[in-house]
């Protein structure tokens, strides 16, 4: 048996990483397929959108594309049922066991401490603007950037992806309803150049 080598490079380090969460996402894909992809494309288009338009340094841009794979990592201890039911149709106790999944994949994801970085962004990934999110209730730059992006494209995701039976909006309609609850919700300095 040949003994740990531990990465060398930065290139190797980050090769090593993208490893373990490749391996933390097929658990994902092991719950419920659809979450995997739900993931990935949250991950993709957070990065670009950050990269596109100079957000984030290139380093931190790698942090939440890690953090875009990972932000719904706590939904892997709920039963499949209350991931695929309709929102507005869960009692409100279903709701506040959602409620708990960024923190349950903060706790989980803590023991690691080559992503401890991306953990704030993972737990605030439901915040809002207005103070009115989860877990915290933190308002407007308390939230990270990392996490009000974030939130802005899981959430676009979410509407043209559905987990549950409850029928895709269009992409143009998804951006409406979004761009309806920017100031609340959502970051409004960060839509004008989502929506592009």
């Amino acid at each position: 048996m040949t003994a740990f080598e531990p990465p060398k490079s930065e290139a190797e380090v980050k090769e090593w990483i993208l490893e373990l969460v490749s391996t933390l996402t097929a658990i994902l894909e092991e719950k419920n397929p659809s979450l995997k992809k739900h993931s990935k494309r949250v991950a993709d288009n957070s990065a670009n959108f950050c990269e596109q338009y100079k957000l984030l340094p290139t380093d931190q841009i790698f942090e939440l594309y890690l953090a875009g794979l990972l932000h719904d990592m706590g939904l892997i201890f709920f039963p499949n049922t209350l991931l695929l039911s309709d929102p507005q149709q869960r009692s409100e106790a279903e709701n506040i066991q959602m409620r708990k999944h960024p923190v349950v994949a903060e706790t989980i994801l803590s023991n690691l401490s080559t992503v401890k970085g991306i953990l704030p962004m993972i737990r605030h990934h439901h915040e809002s603007i207005d103070g009115g999110g989860y877990p915290d209730g933190l308002s407007g730059e308390d939230i990270p950037l990392g996490a009000r992006i974030l939130c802005l494209f899981n959430e676009l995701d979410t509407m043209v992806f559905p987990f549950d039976k409850v029928t895709a909006a269009k992409i143009i309609d998804a951006l409406a309803d979004i761009k309806k609850q920017a100031g609340k919700r959502f970051d409004s300095h960060l839509f004008d150049q989502f929506a592009e």
